[in-house]
């Protein structure tokens, strides 16, 4: 099979030949693999990528019009995945970051239990929404788009939930009240 051009294996992937579209990844996932790399510097995380631009090409290869080479496509897609894990990375670290500045507040040491506990006892001084929002940020680490999609919510209300309730959690950990404010969202 490694004569035929990638058109064909495309079209014979397309008809169900996974045999095909194997042929396609050993074309292709050397290159793909070495382009991630240069962009993540990590091997582990190129090798992951590489592994779900195939994965997202498999899914979509009817969706792929001869416009563009095959090769092309799939950097597309693979620089796409870099790129979606990218956002991922910078959201799991303000998310990260926040809930340490929570911890700093809270001046709370021992285990997560503990820190659980503290957690449900903050949630208690708010409105159900508002504690469910932080509820998924903080302790089940969804990021703010997911709770907008799970909580049917617009994005911003989510933000805005977070960023208030900040400062009313430090306000709570160090034993002040907090002061409710009207909101809408």
């Amino acid at each position: 099979m490694g004569l035929h051009p990638d058109e064909l294996l495309v079209a014979l992937s397309i008809g169900g030949a996974t045999r095909a579209f194997e042929e396609l990844i050993k074309r292709h996932n050397g290159p793909l693999r070495r382009f991630l790399l240069r962009l993540t510097r990590h091997y582990g995380d190129a090798e992951e990528l590489s592994q779900e631009a195939f994965i997202r090409a498999w899914q979509n290869l009817a969706k792929w019009q001869n416009k563009s080479s095959f090769r092309s496509w799939l950097f597309s897609i693979g620089y796409n995945c870099f790129l979606d894990d990218l956002r991922k990375s910078k959201s799991r670290a303000a998310r990260d970051k926040s809930w340490l500045e929570l911890q700093e507040v809270a001046n709370i040491g021992g285990s997560d239990s503990e820190l659980r506990r503290e957690l449900e006892r903050i949630l208690r001084h708010f409105e159900p929404q508002h504690a469910a929002v932080l509820e998924m940020f903080y302790g089940d680490g969804f990021s703010h788009a997911e709770i907008s999609n799970i909580m049917e919510m617009p994005l911003g209300s989510v933000k805005s939930i977070i960023n208030r309730a900040r400062t009313q959690i430090a306000f709570l950990l160090k034993g002040e009240k907090i002061v409710e404010e009207s909101s809408n969202g």
